[in-house]
């Protein structure tokens, strides 16, 4: 099964993890049926697309993008434009558990969908004294 992230979070099937706006194929169990894909999906997170190459709704122009490629450059512009804004961290302990994960893979650290607030905020220090 073909997912596409609608929500604005990170969200997990396994070790798969799944950006905002990203498509992605589901590892093997993971279909209809499953409890995770079923609660994402009444909830409104993510929706079933028929391909990795689906349509992107997502230009600055409000043009469809369905050409792999103007997939990349359309991500790429989108990409720029959050560059550009300044974010302010907030502190690890103030985190919910979404914005651990979200922020444990900004900073490149492997996590498992199971992991905890103490687990990621453990991970995330270990990694900022190392840095």
């Amino acid at each position: 099964m073909v997912v596409r992230n609608i929500g604005a979070k990170v969200i997990g099937f396994g070790q798969l993890v799944v950006l905002p706006g990203d498509i992605q194929e589901l590892p093997p169990g993971y279909n209809e049926k499953h409890p995770v894909v079923q609660f994402y999906l009444e909830k409104k997170f993510i929706e079933a697309v028929s391909s990795i190459h689906a349509t992107v709704p997502a230009t600055s122009t409000g043009t469809t993008v369905t050409e792999p490629s103007a997939i990349i450059e359309t991500a790429a512009e989108n990409t720029a434009a959050v560059v550009e804004t300044p974010k302010k961290v907030k502190s690890v302990n103030s985190m919910t558990l979404d914005e651990l994960r979200a922020y444990a893979i900004e900073l490149g650290i492997s996590i498992d969908i199971k992991d905890t607030k103490a687990v990621l905020k453990q991970k995330i220090t270990e990694k900022q004294q190392t840095e």
